[in-house]
């Protein structure tokens, strides 16, 4: 899968970010299943596009950097 992303961060305050992620794929998704109980084993592919945002809180200090996505 080929995924492409852009984003946006903006200080909230001395200690505190926020963070914008903008993404989108496309490509080849394969899977096989095989099960010895199952009466219907077999192959799926398929092409599959994805939008998605994801956003991210993030805070830092002298010793620490934490996000929260």
């Amino acid at each position: 899968m080929t995924e492409l992303g852009i984003g946006y961060y903006t200080k909230l305050s001395k200690r505190a970010i926020l963070e914008l992620y903008g993404i989108a794929g496309r490509g080849p998704f394969e899977s096989a299943f095989f099960h010895s109980n199952l009466k219907n084993s077999g192959e799926m592919t398929a092409n599959i596009t994805k939008y998605a945002i994801q956003g991210n809180l993030g805070f830092r200090s002298r010793a620490l950097e934490l996000a929260f996505s």
